[in-house]
């Protein structure tokens, strides 16, 4: 989509729509209450590439940033990363 202009496509495209899917996959869990250790796991993963992403926001304004991270404030706080 349009916030991923300026970035290697075949990398961009493919990583933004698998964190994407992730970040639903595990707010959906957790507000069901349903976190075992696996998904704790995964949530630090996921929260590792976000911010990996986001330290290399493009977008004017950090856009990208600003909208990332409302979607990961679900799952902060759900890990024992420090």
């Amino acid at each position: 989509g349009q916030l991923l202009e300026g970035l290697p496509l075949f990398k961009t495209v493919r990583t933004h729509h698998h964190l994407g899917s992730e970040i639903d996959s595990l707010r959906s869990l957790e507000s069901r209450g349903a976190l075992d250790p696996e998904d704790k796991q995964r949530i630090g993963r996921v929260l590792e590439r976000a911010e990996e992403l986001m330290s290399h926001d493009w977008t004017d304004g950090s856009e990208f940033s600003e909208r990332l991270g409302k979607r990961l404030d679900p799952l902060r706080g759900l890990t024992d990363r420090s």
